[in-house]
């Protein structure tokens, strides 16, 4: 495994990182032994950044990377978002999952086919209370002190135009919960809006072979400052990861910023 810092916040990291998204859930097509043995693997292969999210599995991801991590959480380094709040369908589901799970899993139901009255439709949220709250509910899941990277997940373009988020993050980082501070950006776009705040350390963008945007044209800027970028959807979303005939390439729109 290859070792790179992390722009300007002095930690190296594997090239390599784990994605959690996909850990839990009534969907889940592993079990929760499996996935955390999945996760020793990774360590033992080398790795030492796991991405996830509070709103993956509503909060199973993170609670399953928590228990995972016990007794190497100094030698890794855990990136996680909040700005997401999930319907009350799926908190429902999450209650419930010991007993959805296998029925869905017998009628072959993916998430995709249920409707969307049943799915629910996130929000967001982004105001200070909100993002400190869920920052403090994050570290419960994960079972730890402190978060090594907290991302905002996908905010508006107006969110961050406004600056208002950077207040919350700071309070979070003098108390000692956040060591670094980073946005998980919509577009390349709303990443060059990001450039202009020097108090981000890491920015996530989506990178692929279908979308070379911030590739192309974000990394100079972002180099140049120090920031450090962790590439999302390398598959584009799992597109390129389709057999030919699966694949509807006019269903993805490339960032044309």
């Amino acid at each position: 495994m290859r070792y790179h810092p992390l722009g300007k916040t002095g930690s190296q990291v594997s090239l390599i990182g784990l994605g959690c998204a996909r850990f839990g859930g009534i969907f889940a097509p592993k079990s929760k032994t499996e996935y955390v043995q999945l996760i020793h693997q990774a360590i033992a292969e080398g790795i030492t950044l796991f991405d996830t999210a509070d709103m993956y599995a509503q909060g199973e991801s993170e609670q399953i990377l928590g228990d995972a991590l016990h007794g190497h959480r100094q030698s890794v380094l855990i990136s996680t978002k909040v700005g997401y709040c999930l319907p009350a369908q799926r908190y429902v589901a999450s209650a419930l999952k010991p007993l959805l799970r296998p029925v869905l899993q017998a009628l072959h139901l993916r998430r995709t086919s249920l409707p969307t009255a049943l799915r629910g439709l996130p929000t967001q949220n982004f105001s200070p209370t909100y993002i400190i709250t869920a920052a403090e509910q994050c570290l419960r899941r994960l079972q730890t002190d402190y978060i090594d990277l907290l991302l905002l997940h996908s905010p508006p373009a107006a969110v961050l135009a406004s600056g208002e988020f950077l207040e919350p993050l700071e309070t979070l980082r003098a108390q000692g919960k956040v060591r670094y501070l980073g946005v998980s950006c919509e577009s390349t776009t709303d990443a060059f809006t990001c450039l202009s705040y020097p108090q981000l350390s890491v920015l996530q963008v989506r990178v692929s072979l279908l979308d070379q945007s911030a590739a192309t044209k974000l990394l100079p800027r972002s180099s140049a400052q120090g920031l450090g970028i962790i590439a999302r959807e390398c598959f584009a979303g799992g597109l390129l990861a389709k057999a030919p005939h699966q694949r509807d390439l006019d269903t993805f729109i490339s960032d044309p910023a």
